[in-house]
């Protein structure tokens, strides 16, 4: 005789950066490994794969958690996690003050993504006739890092990466019609303030952030930290 089907309760949430509607369930034991091997590593890398994995498996299908950018990936990840193992979490967080460490509880299914007040056009005019279009690096973005030696190295791929398109007056050059090779020289190409106008782009990408401001019982000092990251929440 089969053993009885256990029955998983089916939520619904908004994509951040497409608006799309998702249905998803919480996850299971079978991914509550998952993510407790990934922890054990103490790797983001293996952290990314282990979020992008669960999401794939408790919204049906319907994601490719490779194609998500990186905080559409952080806030449904949390999403799953208020409804698996509880909405509330308690944090961590040092005094400003007298550095003794406070529990604060907070809600994660009301965390949101939060964008910059002042948005940067990811149409970049590096000249009077040459510009480029950016996007926000996504997972598998990030996965190809991996093997970078330096930080210069790593910003340099990132931007490589998240280089849409390169045009001018004449035409437009999308990302898949250009060799890795002609991408480094023009990157290389780059002077200083052409440089910063891109690495400003990055700076302003959307991310899971709270404010949270608690008082601290031993020194009573009101207290105002800023959280963000999928991670920082567990």
């Amino acid at each position: 005789m089969p053993l009885p089907v256990l029955e998983t309760p089916t939520y619904e949430l908004t994509v951040p950066s497409t608006k799309q509607k998702i249905k998803f369930r919480p996850f299971l034991v079978k991914e509550e490994k998952i993510l407790m091997i990934a922890q054990e590593t103490d790797d983001q890398k293996e952290m990314l794969s282990a979020m992008k994995n669960i999401i794939e498996a408790c919204t049906f299908g319907e994601l490719n958690g490779g194609n998500l950018a990186i905080y559409d990936l952080e806030f449904i990840f949390l999403k799953l996690r208020a409804k698996s193992v509880g909405e509330n979490v308690a944090l961590s967080l040092k005094c400003e003050k007298c550095e003794h460490v406070n529990s604060v509880d907070i809600n994660i299914d009301n965390l949101k993504v939060k964008y910059p007040k002042k948005k940067q056009d990811n149409n970049i005019k590096l000249t009077d006739t040459v510009g480029i279009i950016l996007k926000h690096p996504c997972v598998n973005d990030l996965d190809k890092l991996s093997g970078t030696d330096s930080t210069i190295d790593e910003m340099m791929a990132m931007i490589a990466m998240s280089i849409d398109s390169v045009y001018d007056s004449n035409q437009s050059h999308h990302h898949s019609d250009i060799t890795p090779k002609e991408l480094n020289v023009f990157i290389d190409s780059l002077n200083r303030n052409q440089l910063e106008l891109i690495t400003g782009y990055f700076e302003s990408t959307p991310k899971v952030r709270e404010t949270i401001k608690f008082e601290c019982p031993e020194c009573s000092t009101k207290n105002e930290k800023i959280v963000e990251g999928a991670q920082s929440f567990f």
